[in-house]
């Protein structure tokens, strides 16, 4: 017999697995995710840092320093994604409060939603109860 919990846990791990590449491999008739929308324009930002990098002037570090944190960026949210695979669904919970205050840096107002985004949300389980009013 197999161990209940190594199952729950591979089961947590496949759920996740495959949401994450529901996420990067959807398509426009299926409906971008945000995910995967996040990641291209940190990639498109990382490169063009990249770039900028071979002729900034050595003499404004500050400079350098912005160009390498773009580029960084883009590294920290691959390895964010790995790391949230790797660990398990356990570690996706987000308290309600600190989900509100995302919710408000990335809605605000969130009545100004169109009525697609509004159906995502809600999707997404994003919606809160003082919303409905």
């Amino acid at each position: 017999m197999t161990d209940p919990t190594g199952f729950l846990a591979a089961a947590r791990a496949q759920f996740l697995s495959e949401d994450v590449e529901e996420q990067l491999t959807a398509r426009a008739h299926h409906g971008y995710r945000p995910l995967v929308a996040i990641l291209h324009k940190a990639r498109l930002q990382a490169a063009d840092a990249m770039a900028a990098l071979v002729s900034a002037n050595p003499e404004k570090p500050g400079d350098i320093r912005a160009l390498q944190n773009e580029v960084r960026r883009f590294e920290d949210l691959v390895q964010f994604t790995q790391a949230i695979l790797g660990e398990g669904q356990e570690h996706l919970a987000i308290h309600d409060e600190d989900r509100r205050e995302l919710e408000n840096l990335i809605f605000s107002p969130i009545r100004e939603t169109t009525a697609e985004q509004a159906v995502e949300l809600q999707r997404l389980g994003m919606t809160r109860s003082d919303d409905a009013d």
